[in-house]
């Protein structure tokens, strides 16, 4: 395992892992409306997709704002999971729902394809539910090579502890180790 190298480094340590999944998120849903635009133009023909421009930067706006508000950002050591899969899709269902219901304020719509906005979202959930469920198993192999462990006491002597010992054992990817 590593060395124990302080609280200053673990919070930065977290913090960069922050960072990145919020860079992730910004770029798997901008590439999710790049090729939702270059889907609508093969399909359809030209599109002035100059405009899209706000409703690309409000959505993303909106979407990383909701992943915060369902703790999305924060350092977990558990692995993929489903509540994890429900909030993005929370979120991203939310975001859609905030987008059209301002198109339709605005009167924006017809600008917008609704093909282009639909096929953005769809495709976005799929990369980021993608990209967490592999970052979390990369860190669950480093983990399993003992890589960013940590340290657990169980202090009984029943039957229990035992039981909570080999599940903690059986599951390495989660990083603990029994001391």
């Amino acid at each position: 395992s590593l060395p124990s190298i302080g609280w200053v480094a673990i919070t930065r340590y977290r913090f960069l892992f922050t960072i990145s999944l919020i860079l992730s998120d910004i770029i798997l849903f901008n590439i999710a409306f790049i090729v939702s635009i270059w889907a609508r133009i093969n399909v359809l023909g030209p599109l002035d997709y100059f405009s899209l421009r706000n409703i690309i930067f409000i959505s993303t706006l909106i979407l990383v704002i909701l992943l915060f508000s369902f703790n999305q950002y924060k350092y977990k050591r558990n692995l993929f999971d489903v509540d994890e899969f429900i909030a993005i899709g929370k979120s991203f269902i939310l975001t859609a729902a905030i987008i059209t219901f301002f198109m339709y304020l605005l009167k924006s719509g017809a600008q917008y394809s609704r093909f282009i906005v639909s096929l953005s979202f769809l495709m976005g959930f799929l990369l980021i539910v993608l990209s967490r469920y592999t970052l979390r198993e990369i860190l669950g192999i480093l983990r399993s090579k003992g890589y960013n462990t940590k340290r657990a006491c169980i202090i009984s002597d029943s039957e229990t502890k035992k039981l909570v010992c080999n599940k903690i054992k059986d599951n390495s990817k989660l990083g603990y180790k029994i001391t």
